[in-house]
């Protein structure tokens, strides 16, 4: 890394109350740039074709493969994979999920959403039939298809994770991923006791050729292991996903634009338009988390395709595209469309902040998940800051606020 780099890492640090701004006056051409659309546009790995081609390996990814190494050979494991939004938990997942059912074996993916254990806990059973025709299991579907009778009345912990247990039995060579589970971590400390009693029961008696992982944020960890520790303690593995090195920075951005560069107009820079003191530049700012780089580097390629006079990015040209609002309107106008939601809300309904992203969540009726990483987006740019687990807005726009309260007086 160059010193030059490191002068403009510095600034970044220092720019609030400055702002990561960029306008479009035209539309983007990323024609000139071999491009046949912005490859930075789609965030999430769950809408990519083929994403084990744009996916950026680390150490993490080995340890995950030698456990489905050992499950393949009759182990059963259980992994606690923990995280920060957007940096890879859920394409791991998956990745996971393709290896095994490309092996034969059975495979149920659950994104938990809600902190609603009854509805969780139907969701981990949803594709299974029963394993004896008057057993626990077949208790809980009444007389209609694919409806089930499960209260938190008759939610009985060690049934229910004998029972799926018992599911996953029935296969060979099966694996059970839960995602997010910081999420089902908002439930009453009661409904977690019999969830993860369950959770519990079922990884006491897995059996072999099963590979189970809960996938959650640190947050949501911290307070898995400070209620449950006797659950967490049985995870053969406690493995992290962590932020982007600058060389893997650089490595996810070249194979993004290679994905989607024209036939036959490969270049000798394998990141044009990039520079990669750009790109480094870019990871800075997102502090190595790979959702917050793509969502960076995609404003900076639509600014540059917008401007006939931009042959290259380099940190400079990042570092050029930063402006200082002059009113809050034009602060929140300026902000990516499905980011304002959230800022709009704490500069006008919560006058700047702080406020907790849980009470954002019931505001705009989304998930923790949701709204946590639109928050934690908005502080890499810049546009927020995030003090004690709650987010308010930069200092530069608390005057703009103010500002409006003298003027309204």
């Amino acid at each position: 890394m160059t010193a030059e780099h490191n002068t403009y890492s510095n600034l970044f640090k220092l720019l609030p109350p400055y702002l990561l701004m960029f306008e479009m006056e035209n539309l983007p051409d990323y024609s000139r740039f071999h491009l046949k659309i912005n490859p930075f546009t789609q965030l999430s790995s769950e809408g990519i074709q083929n994403v084990e081609e744009v996916h950026v390996s680390q150490s993490v990814d080995s340890r995950i493969a030698e456990a489905i190494a050992n499950v393949m050979e009759g182990a059963s494991i259980a992994i606690n994979l923990v995280g920060d939004l957007g940096t890879g938990k859920t394409q791991r997942l998956k990745g996971v999920q393709s290896v095994i059912e490309n092996a034969g074996g059975a495979s149920l993916y659950l994104k938990v959403d809600s902190s609603d254990i009854i509805r969780t806990t139907l969701d981990m059973f949803r594709d299974f039939q029963p394993v004896q025709p008057q057993g626990f299991f077949s208790s809980l579907k009444s007389r209609r298809k694919d409806t089930y009778v499960l209260t938190r009345e008759n939610y009985d912990s060690s049934e229910l994770g004998d029972a799926l247990k018992e599911n996953m039995s029935m296969y060979s060579l099966s694996c059970l991923l839960l995602d997010e589970m910081e999420n089902i971590m908002l439930a009453s400390d009661k409904d977690l006791i019999l969830f993860f009693e369950m959770l519990r029961q079922f990884i006491s008696a897995m059996s072999s050729g099963c590979l189970f992982i809960a996938a959650s944020t640190h947050e949501g960890f911290n307070r898995m292991q400070e209620l449950f520790p006797a659950f967490v303690v049985r995870f053969h593995y406690q493995l992290r996903s962590e932020g982007l090195s600058d060389e893997e920075a650089v490595d996810l951005a070249r194979k993004r634009l290679e994905k989607e560069r024209k036939p036959g107009k490969e270049s000798l820079n394998p990141v044009y338009p990039f520079e990669e003191s750009a790109i480094q530049l870019a990871n800075d700012m997102a502090k190595g988390n790979p959702r917050i780089l793509l969502r960076v580097l995609q404003i900076v390629l639509s600014s540059a395709a917008c401007d006939e006079l931009v042959d290259l990015i380099d940190d400079r040209y990042v570092s050029s595209i930063i402006r200082t609002p002059s009113s809050v309107d034009e602060y929140i106008a300026r902000v990516p469309k499905d980011l304002r939601d959230v800022i709009a809300l704490i500069a006008k309904h919560y006058d700047g902040g702080p406020v907790s992203y849980i009470q954002l969540s019931k505001d705009t009726k989304s998930t923790p998940t949701q709204v946590y990483m639109k928050l934690e987006e908005l502080v890499s740019m810049g546009l927020l800051e995030e003090r004690k687990g709650k987010y308010q807005v930069i200092d530069r726009v608390r005057m703009l606020l103010e500002e409006e309260h003298t003027q309204e007086k």
